[in-house]
């Protein structure tokens, strides 16, 4: 019978082969061929890797985090006690099942950066853990439910804060006044302080994608309870994931922005604690994370796991190992037909012996779906049989690890993703040109420009574009088509409709190790120079084009010249005449209504018309005039060479 086909039993939990040992393969030294991983926005990354797991009595002092608040984690319970200058009145008290939680064990990672306590909670062993970002500004809490027994366990979790003082209102993560409960794009609420010295709270509550784990919020005075409702299998774990910080002022934007964040969320995450959280998603956002880690994730499904001997899955009961040998695998797509040898394969996808449509998974990353065919393809088992493979009848094939794993021609640019999950590297986008409507006027987009672009989350038909300078901007493709070079199938063309996502290839040293991914982001965090952020999280690079802008305030007007201007913040939604906050380069801060409906906006792809109720925030960037040549030096044109002991990183959406 034919290996592939699910009659009959089949051998599993094969011993090693005994006998001569399979040669090792010897890694590719062709210069084009570069170490890379996939960079999604929040892979795994340095602040994907578990935390140092060992534990020491804690230390209860103070933290004063990058922004000058203070965090005071409460040795009894893991909540925060003060804050600063009185935020909390006890913060962050976590019930469980209507009884609040103590800890019995009381410890933190060696490190000293994360606290970890824990206690035995009837048939739950419950375990939080607090991590104080002191570069973010912000606490991240981890809530573990451990299902001690075999029975299915109903939990209600509540965490219960008590401010301060009553705040000035409560906004929604975007802004708006919270109604009670959460809309479906917020991802957490905002409690704005009456005094100027008492801080505000955000509190990250869920993921923009979730549904079923939106928590019920009730707000009473100065008391905000938040509860999740949890189904806890037998001897399984749940997690819920949440998080606070303090700040000043009562624009929760630019919080929720760094709160929503691989940074923020994923920061050391144990392993085995990641696939737990059930409220928040864990996208992978601007860090590493493998380009076979779809392949990876594939084999998880199967419960599977990479290693030293290729994995024929069988069904739930056999998976058979050892050593699958093919002169060549041909796979024909909708874009042509392209041959393969065995060797540049991570995963096969079969046909299951009902015609369903059949996956090549390669080691650089690309996902082909089609007719797929191959010569002499049979596996070796550790007994010395071999015995012929029928993709037709194939469920799910798993080559081994190799150090051919991760690489990808130096020429490749560009990871294109279809929105029938093909995946093609790019070596050449050419003159090619993304034309996109977007809140503010039309926009064409050179294809070389684009960092990542990926489908909007929550909508249909829109999609996120980052671009290498910075621009963060949702977008409506338009119907023109995408003509680009690709290193399978040569020039390809693609409705800009059926772009799932288009991310940029990225280097880095060959010797960089993951701790070093952050530090090289597809775009800037925030452009260089002048920028403007504005509502729904879109950022453009540019300089606000006026002479002088008449602020009106309590006590009259004031004339403002541009060259004074150093950052505008809305205070103050309003349709017609919003308010501002005006810092000045004098270091004087100005607050009040501006005379102006719209603001024109001097961009590097073109000129924009924002509604002065767009505008979120403008940072002028440096004015300062750039230093003159000396006399003589001629300035440096020449581009800078790339060096050729480098490692490529792709990009890819969620």
């Amino acid at each position: 019978m034919a290996l592939g086909q699910t009659e009959g039993p089949q051998p599993s939990n094969t011993p090693e082969p005994v006998g001569e040992p399979d040669q090792p393969e010897v890694p590719d030294e062709r210069a084009d061929a570069r170490r890379a991983v996939l960079l999604e926005p929040g892979g795994a990354g340095a602040s994907d890797r578990d935390p140092d797991q060992v534990l020491v009595n804690a230390n209860f002092q103070q933290f004063t985090d990058s922004q000058g608040f203070r965090w005071d984690v409460q040795s009894s319970y893991g909540g925060i006690n003060d804050g600063s200058n009185d935020c909390f009145d006890g913060g962050l008290f976590l019930y469980v099942n209507n009884a609040q939680f103590g800890a019995r064990n009381k410890q933190m990672t060696s490190d000293g950066q994360e606290y970890v306590f824990s206690n035995t909670m009837g048939a739950l062993q419950v375990t939080r853990r607090v991590l104080i970002n002191r570069e973010l500004a912000s606490a991240r809490f981890l809530e573990v439910f451990q299902n001690l027994t075999d029975q299915k366990q109903q939990v209600t979790v509540q965490i219960r804060t008590n401010l301060g003082s009553t705040p000035q209102s409560t906004l929604g993560s975007d802004g708006k006044p919270f109604a009670g409960s959460m809309a479906k794009d917020q991802i957490g609420i905002y409690s704005v302080s009456r005094g100027s010295n008492r801080p505000s709270v955000a509190y990250l509550l869920t993921d923009s994608r979730d549904k079923k784990y939106r928590p019920d919020i009730n707000i009473n005075s100065d008391n905000v309870y938040t509860t999740w409702q949890l189904e806890v299998p037998p001897k399984d774990t749940v997690v819920i994931l949440h998080g606070v910080a303090q700040r000043s002022g009562g624009n929760p934007l630019p919080t929720f922005e760094a709160l929503y964040s691989r940074g923020f969320v994923h920061a050391q995450v144990p392993k085995e604690l990641q696939k737990k959280i059930v409220n928040f998603k864990l996208s992978r956002q601007l860090n590493g994370t493998p380009l076979v880690d779809r392949a990876t994730r594939l084999a998880e499904e199967f419960d599977l796991e990479r290693g030293d001997d290729d994995l024929l899955w069988i069904d739930d009961e056999t998976t058979i190992a050892g050593r699958v040998k093919a002169e060549q695998l041909t796979m024909t797509t909708e874009f042509g037909t392209t041959t393969v040898p065995w060797g540049d394969v991570a995963a096969v996808v079969g046909g299951a012996g009902v015609d369903a449509r059949m996956q090549l998974l390669l080691r650089n990353g690309e996902v082909f779906h089609g007719v797929l065919s191959a010569k002499g393809m049979t596996l070796s088992s550790p007994d010395g049989i071999d015995a012929q493979i029928d993709l037709s009848k194939l469920e799910f094939l798993l080559a081994r690890a190799s150090p051919g794993d991760n690489t990808v021609s130096a020429e490749a640019r560009l990871m294109l993703t279809t929105g029938s999950g093909q995946r093609l590297l790019i070596d050449d986008a050419g003159p090619a040109v993304l034309s996109a409507a977007t809140p503010w006027g039309k926009l064409d987009v050179p294809v070389d420009q684009i960092a990542f672009l990926a489908p909007d989350e929550g909508s249909d038909f829109s999609q996120r574009v980052l671009l290498r300078d910075g621009t963060r901007l949702v977008l409506i493709p338009r119907p023109s088509p995408l003509t680009v070079k690709t290193r399978r199938f040569g020039p390809v063309s693609v409705a800009a409709s059926r772009v799932q996502s288009l991310c940029r290839l990225i280097q880095l040293k060959e010797d960089a190790d993951e701790s070093e991914l952050d530090a090289s982001p597809l775009a800037p965090e925030t452009p260089g120079g002048p920028f403007a952020t504005l509502v729904g999280e879109n950022m453009l690079p540019g300089r606000l084009s006026f002479d002088s802008l008449t602020l009106h305030h309590e006590k009259g007007q004031e004339q403002i010249q541009a060259g004074e201007v150093k950052r505008l913040e809305l205070v103050l939604a309003d349709a017609v005449r919003p308010r501002f906050k005006v810092d000045l380069r004098t270091g004087k801060t100005l607050e009040g209504r501006l005379d102006v409906t719209q603001f024109r906006l001097q961009g590097g792809l073109r000129e924009w018309i924002i509604p002065a109720a767009h505008l979120q925030a403008y940072d002028a960037g440096d004015l300062l005039p750039e230093p003159k040549p000396e006399p003589g030096v001629q300035p440096d044109t020449e581009p800078v060479s790339v060096d050729t002991q480098r490692t490529l990183h792709a990009a890819e959406a969620s």
